[in-house]
């Protein structure tokens, strides 16, 4: 099983690994009779090119169903439904489009479908611009709105929730 060390998907808990895609993960194995051997790539990127490759059997790593992942992987039925969302930190102003981004520090995870939206909103948003980050993880990028450092990113809405907690200055902007 190809994950990513996240809230929603698979950590190291008190009582050993837990998350939602892990148990997921854990229960279908354990149906099949097989052991189930957890691999973390590096990053997203290595995680996509690692199951595009076959080094892994099964992904579960909080993958968004889009059209072009559906052009080189097979999904499984979805069992969670989220929303894209433009997070910024409550000590700035908040925007109202995706027009108002501009000329500020946007980043989003490299390769995700984060980043495949902003690709097609570019068609309507000419002046849009953001920085793709190869290093860090969509928790890592909320860290770094909620601390200032970057002004805007977009994360999957069940990462906010559950980052909120934590991270008391991140505010949604609004759904993409």
């Amino acid at each position: 099983l190809l994950t990513r060390n996240s809230p929603t998907t698979y950590y190291e808990g008190a009582d050993g690994p837990a998350g939602l895609e892990y148990d997921l993960a854990k229960m279908f194995a354990d149906q099949l009779g097989v052991k189930l051997t957890l691999v973390v790539p590096g990053s997203f990127s290595a995680l996509l090119d690692d199951i595009k490759n076959g080094r892994g059997h099964i992904a579960a790593a909080g993958l968004s169903i889009t059209e072009p992942r559906k052009e080189i992987l097979k999904f499984g039925p979805s069992y969670q439904e989220v929303t894209e969302q433009l997070v910024y930190s409550v000590n700035k102003t908040r925007p109202k489009s995706l027009a108002d981004t501009k000329d500020k520090l946007f980043e989003v995870v490299a390769e995700s479908s984060h980043q495949d939206t902003l690709v097609s909103e570019q068609a309507n948003h000419p002046e849009l611009s953001w920085n793709n980050n190869k290093e860090l993880e969509s928790e890592e990028l909320l860290q770094l709105v909620s601390d200032e450092t970057i002004d805007y990113t977009i994360a999957d809405s069940n990462e906010v929730v559950l980052n909120q907690r934590f991270l008391i200055n991140l505010r949604t902007a609004f759904d993409i």
